[in-house]
């Protein structure tokens, strides 16, 4: 009987990355990867300017799952949402079947939580976070000449300079006082919604979304807590991403809260033959800057009996709004303070620990261009 395959839960970035780097390593591992969906292959960080240009779902992939089997050897189930893990037994729990596995793989990605939201529409309310959403929103945008976004993420940011670039009317909705105010500091955040602002987006902060209804036939009233009142012809979500936990959670893998699957150097979780990697995954400090890649790698190599840590050389952000050249260097989860300044022509700010070790940072307008002085400055372990 043949051994039982290294599978791999997530079709995205991190369990493509994993699967090319696992056949350059050895051309006759077996592998499988489980897709929830279709496991085509397209540029996620591409949604929001393709919203803004109306570009079709099909013109996004680039790789059908079809064409990534072939090409790399493997067997990818598609349409094939896991519901448990049978740790006991080394199986995966699907619908109308079970899968052993020799060595498993979490790569699960992040998930936007919905709001919890009152009214006739609330339910209406739409998230984009895969190529199937964006292809349900491509259908519905059409005809659509205002959106309301609820959340200040990235993604939001994104979704609402595209937008508006593109001549939508677009109100962006959410409680802190300036977008992505959880990730970096007053004065960047504050020069990130001027930028955006004078790009065409409506803000309304410190505010919350109460209730949306029905307006008529077509489009949405939406209420706030600060008392406004919009009429737009649609409504999305885009709240800051949370990783993906839940499968693992119920199969008794630790977990660290808000921030993921708990791994080790190694990206072990707390159950031996169980890996995560990517934004489902808990980094440790000593490597959570290490990028997708670097992560895949190394997993690759462990996975075939060389324990390996992953490079924790960093890879910044870069935000995909062209309204405001931004760098994102998250800092991890440790006791320090931001330091800033700022001038007409862009904003620095770095975030220092309490050794003054520099261990994160974000720089805006002409200030991205000492990334590199900043990396070569930066402490990552």
């Amino acid at each position: 009987m043949s051994a039982a395959p290294i599978l791999i839960v997530g079709a995205g970035i991190a369990g493509y990355t994993l699967a090319r780097a696992l056949r350059r390593r050895d051309a006759t591992v077996s592998i499988g990867l489980l897709a929830a969906h279709d496991g085509d292959v397209y540029p996620k960080a591409a949604l929001s300017y393709a919203m803004g240009v109306n570009r079709r779902p099909v013109e996004l992939v680039q790789a059908t799952a079809k064409m990534m089997q072939e090409r790399l050897g493997i067997t990818i189930y598609q349409h094939s949402p896991v519901h448990a893990i049978d740790v006991g037994a080394s199986e995966l729990v699907l619908k109308s079947a079970r899968l052993a596995y020799r060595q498993l793989v979490l790569a699960l990605g992040s998930e936007l939580p919905r709001p919890r939201l009152d009214g006739t529409a609330a339910a209406s309310v739409l998230t984009v976070n895969r190529l199937s959403d964006y292809a349900y929103l491509h259908h519905q945008l059409q005809g659509v000449h205002s959106l309301v976004i609820i959340g200040s993420s990235v993604p939001a940011c994104e979704f609402a300079n595209d937008l508006a670039s593109n001549g939508f009317a677009v109100t962006l909705i959410d409680t802190p006082p300036y977008p992505l105010a959880s990730r970096i500091p007053t004065l960047v955040g504050e020069r990130l919604m001027t930028r955006l602002e004078q790009a065409g987006v409506r803000f309304l902060m410190d505010d919350k979304v109460l209730r949306i209804d029905r307006r008529g036939e077509e489009g949405f009233r939406v209420l706030t807590a600060a008392g406004s009142a919009l009429e737009t012809d649609m409504v999305f979500a885009a709240p800051m991403p949370q990783p993906r936990t839940a499968l693992a959670e119920a199969a008794g893998l630790e977990i660290v809260r808000d921030a993921g699957i708990k791994v080790n150097e190694r990206l072990t979780t707390s159950v031996p033959g169980i890996h995560a990697l990517g934004a489902c995954a808990a980094l440790p400090g000593s490597i959570h800057t290490a990028s997708i890649d670097a992560q895949a790698e190394a997993l690759s190599a462990t996975l075939h009996g060389t324990p390996t840590r992953p490079d924790p050389r960093p890879l910044p952000l870069r935000l995909n709004t062209p309204a405001c050249a931004m760098v994102l260097m998250d800092p991890p989860r440790i006791h320090g303070e931001w330091h800033e300044k700022a001038n007409r022509g862009g904003v620095t700010s770095l975030f220092h620990d309490r050794r003054g070790q520099l261990r994160g940072f974000v720089l805006e307008g002409s200030a991205v261009d000492a990334r590199d002085r900043w990396l070569a400055k930066l402490t990552v372990s």
